[in-house]
């Protein structure tokens, strides 16, 4: 049995491809729709899966070249993130054979697909128990990657990426040392779709680093959004998914996260640090002309559009990039509409401790180069 799938998006063709074959599928994959139909004819396909929403060329007139120009009857199975109803219903008028929605279980997929054409006999419990999600989506991840703490650690990269389809990670190796040069090059391996690997450069400071990553991923064509966080945000999906869902659904160009406070400081330094942190972000609040509870987070997904207003130029300081991120979206998008663009999404399993510093010393010096940047953006 073979089977042809057409989708603009390598993260979901790569491991849709490899789930299938798994089940004894012969399967090809297109990722051009304009050369979409030339490969049904050439491919000859006992069932066709299909995007509807591509750049160049539509789904449904691809369904139409199949049902009316070549009047044949294969399968076909439309796997899309299109919600309109109209849409959906044209698609069966057509003559599309089934719709799923995504985001949807990639063992769903597996079921429908043998559903409409029947699959080899196989042991296909262990195939079916792995959980994937086939997202709506397509993410990119900026990973400042600091140490190996333990090489098990691996296990669970693999994992992420296992079972996220749709997720690509660019890892940067701040520490610049062998040890986990090798464990990141190690972990790329057979995995070049979804992982890349910038290796520190002490000449390079590390927002520089992270900025260049970000434009990286801006140039993969089926990345969606892009951000940055620390290793440890991706061991918990549950923020993921809601920051990518309020991406989708809202009005957000970016979404930066606040993060819990940490119970690891006592109470007299807590209360201290707390009232610094307050001041200096009374300032940063003023500067940008909206409030902002946790700007120095290290959490931080956008829309792809907007990497190149915010990355396209180096920052002019390294501890206030973060804040800088903000200056440049207030500078391109107005002070009237920059807040309402940007949400900070209250992190729900995270407790992050703040790493910056936030002394009386610290705190007043903040200030100052904060007053010398934003004169610079004014």
């Amino acid at each position: 049995m073979k089977i042809l799938i057409i989708d603009d998006q390598q993260l979901i063709l790569l491991p849709l491809k490899k789930r299938l074959m798994s089940l004894g599928y012969e399967v090809a994959i297109e990722s051009n729709a304009k050369n979409a139909f030339q490969s049904y004819i050439l491919f000859k396909p006992d069932l066709v899966i299909l995007d509807l929403n591509m750049p160049d060329v539509y789904g449904l007139d691809i369904v139409k070249l199949i049902r009316f120009h070549e009047k044949d009857l294969t399968p076909i199975m439309v796997l899309s993130g299109e919600e309109d109803e109209e849409t959906i219903l044209k698609g069966f008028e057509l003559g599309i054979n089934d719709y799923m929605k995504k985001p949807v279980s990639l063992t769903e997929v597996c079921k429908r697909v043998e559903r409409l054409i029947g699959h080899d006999k196989l042991n296909l419990d262990k195939i079916y128990s792995q959980k994937s999600i086939i997202p709506k989506s397509c993410v990119g991840i900026v990973v400042p990657f600091f140490k190996v703490e333990n090489k098990e650690n691996i296990q669970n990269y693999v994992r992420f990426i296992n079972q996220n389809i749709g997720c690509h990670l660019c890892f940067i190796n701040v520490s610049g040392d062998i040890i986990t040069q090798n464990f990141l090059n190690e972990l790329r391996k057979s995995r070049e779709s979804f992982i890349s690997v910038f290796n520190y450069d002490f000449k390079i400071s590390k927002s520089e680093l992270l900025r260049l990553g970000m434009l990286h991923l801006s140039k993969h064509e089926d990345l969606d959004y892009i951000g940055f966080c620390d290793s440890q945000f991706i061991n918990d999906l549950s923020d993921l998914e809601q920051i990518v869902k309020n991406l989708e659904t809202q009005k957000f160009k970016l979404i930066t996260g606040l993060r819990l406070n940490s119970n690891e400081i006592s109470m007299v330094s807590g209360l201290l640090k707390e009232s610094n942190k307050k001041m200096t972000n009374f300032f940063i609040s003023r500067a940008l002309g909206f409030n902002l509870k946790d700007s120095h987070s290290s959490i931080k997904f956008m829309d792809k559009e907007v990497v190149n207003i915010v990355f396209n130029k180096p920052f002019l300081t390294k501890s206030l990039f973060k804040v800088e991120i903000f200056l440049r979206l207030k500078n391109y998008f107005g002070v009237k509409k920059v807040s309402s663009i940007i949400q900070e999404y209250p992190l729900q399993k995270i407790v992050n401790k703040d790493r910056f510093k936030y002394s009386v010393v610290q705190s007043f010096k903040m200030v100052l180069l904060l007053f010398m940047i934003n004169k610079s953006y004014k």
